[in-house]
């Protein structure tokens, strides 16, 4: 079974990038340079990333949340190289796989995806790259809500891409007009708050949405002219777009961040319950992430040994708790 990786990133006009640069990651990765070339604007952007991931199950137009658990980045002016906030800035991201694999569309493929925004967050693009293939995305907005149009121009890849898939030859209706030439193009559902293209919903003709079979935006979407028969692009579709957010997904759920200053650990402490790998950007969590998991803590004496530092921690909760609640104790 293969593992994915995250393996670049790619950053334009984002603090000090001012211009597109392609940042490769390995299994190890150390940044050096002078104050202000960009180290810590590298790290931001994947927690940026990674907190506007973590904010998907709250209701939200904007698919970047820039103040959060992970990283507070103050907004989009704050952001923006040189705080030219007419401009845009690009955050994008590759997923490779450890293996190659013959899945069929995402599958375990590598795949990278770049977002371009604009202050408001309104104008969104999106730019998936799978299978050698382009697929560009634009967000567009009628009677308030909210979905993805395929542009134009990625018609011919997104056909290809399908056609390598055998999805061509069994009369599906979407892919029948799309290959007749018939100027539509595909609309997909806001998923993951915006930062993805989601299920497959419908097409747009001539300004017009046409939902598929079974698929409702909102009450004020008139879908009488909605396509009837079902259509295997559409559920190949809608399975791989899940797939896709998944990796992604998990691979930003993996990310910790420690800060570069530390609290100093302390001998004693009120116990919060928290997951046993976030031990919090200063280590504020240590204590009650080391009560938490008991292997844990023989992985650490495991490393002290290893590094022949003659101590073992142990952790041990107080016995009178009535009135300071939970108290534990962190002795060497």
């Amino acid at each position: 079974m293969s593992t994915s990786v995250l393996s670049g990133i790619k950053l334009n006009n984002f603090r000090a990038f001012t211009a597109p640069t392609d940042i490769p990651l390995k299994q190890i990765t150390l940044l050096f340079g002078q104050n202000s070339a960009g180290k810590s604007s590298i790290i931001k952007s994947l927690l940026l990333l990674q907190q506007s991931f973590s904010n998907r199950a709250t209701r939200r137009n904007q698919p970047f949340v820039f103040s959060g658990d992970s990283v507070d980045l103050g907004s989009f002016s704050s952001v923006i190289s040189n705080h030219q906030t007419q401009r845009k800035f690009t955050m994008g991201v590759t997923v490779a796989s450890s293996a190659s694999t013959t899945s069929s569309l995402v599958g375990d493929q590598s795949f990278s995806i770049e977002w371009t925004i604009n202050k408001e967050q309104t104008k969104i693009s999106l730019q998936i790259e799978l299978s050698g293939r382009t697929l560009r995305f634009k967000s567009k907005n009628k009677d308030e809500t909210s979905y993805f149009v395929l542009e134009s121009e990625s018609i011919a890849d997104f056909i290809q891409l399908f056609d390598e898939n055998d999805l061509l030859t069994d009369g599906d209706p979407i892919i029948r007009d799309l290959v007749s030439g018939i100027e539509w193009q595909p609309c997909f559902r806001f998923g993951v708050g915006g930062l993805l293209p989601g299920n497959l919903v419908g097409v747009e003709r001539a300004g017009q949405l046409h939902l598929l079979q079974g698929e409702t935006f909102a009450s004020h979407f008139d879908d009488s002219n909605a396509i009837t028969r079902p259509s295997r692009l559409q559920a190949t579709w809608n399975q791989n777009i899940l797939l896709m957010r998944d990796r992604l997904s998990n691979k930003m759920d993996e990310i910790a961040y420690i800060g570069p200053l530390r609290q100093e650990p302390q001998r004693f402490g009120r116990y919060s319950p928290t997951d046993d790998s976030d031990v919090g950007s200063s280590g504020e969590n240590m204590l009650s992430a080391l009560f938490s998991d008991k292997k844990l803590v023989m992985r650490v004496n495991n490393f002290l040994a290893l590094m022949e530092m003659p101590y073992k921690v142990k952790i041990h909760q107080l016995e009178s708790q009535d009135t300071l609640g939970s108290v534990i104790h962190m002795s060497l």
